[in-house]
């Protein structure tokens, strides 16, 4: 693997198998998951107010992906290729940065605002955009002009 090339995450696209507002029910899977699960990318910006890019499911990042015969991840189903997912869950490739990282933003575990920023700058989804809005508004301030 060359030096700044990164592995994919591995990630299941998933469904709530029960029709309610998915907000809510990611806020109890993240209540019933404390510590070892936070929101990620761009739910994860919304959440500290740095949102700029919708239409993309919420991620859930999580140490290890849950198995289908796990009990504690039993509200969920994995979601057909034709189906929207709720959410996708995303094993971290660096859990302890990650979730030692994370704060609290109204009462959800969320990635700190730099692991946002490293997270979304080359997701295809406006990750860019995103990721400089981030810069812009947080990171500038923190690291200077460079000069």
């Amino acid at each position: 693997m060359a030096v700044g090339e990164m592995r994919p995450s591995p990630e299941l696209p998933m469904r709530f198998l029960i029709r309610s507002p998915v907000e809510q029910q990611i806020r109890g899977l993240l209540v019933k998951h404390e510590g070892e699960a936070c929101l990620g990318l761009f739910s994860a910006a919304d959440a500290l107010r740095l949102g700029h890019v919708s239409g993309v499911p919420p991620y859930i990042y999580v140490p290890k992906l849950p198995q289908p015969d796990d009990k504690q991840w039993r509200a969920l189903a994995i979601a057909s290729p034709a189906e929207m997912p709720d959410l996708i869950v995303r094993q971290v490739l660096s859990p302890k940065s990650v979730f030692r990282g994370a704060i609290d933003a109204d009462g959800l575990s969320v990635s700190d605002v730099i692991q946002v920023w490293l997270d979304v700058a080359n997701h295809p989804s406006r990750g860019e955009e995103q990721a400089d809005l981030i810069y812009e508004k947080v990171l500038r301030s923190v690291v200077g002009n460079g000069n």
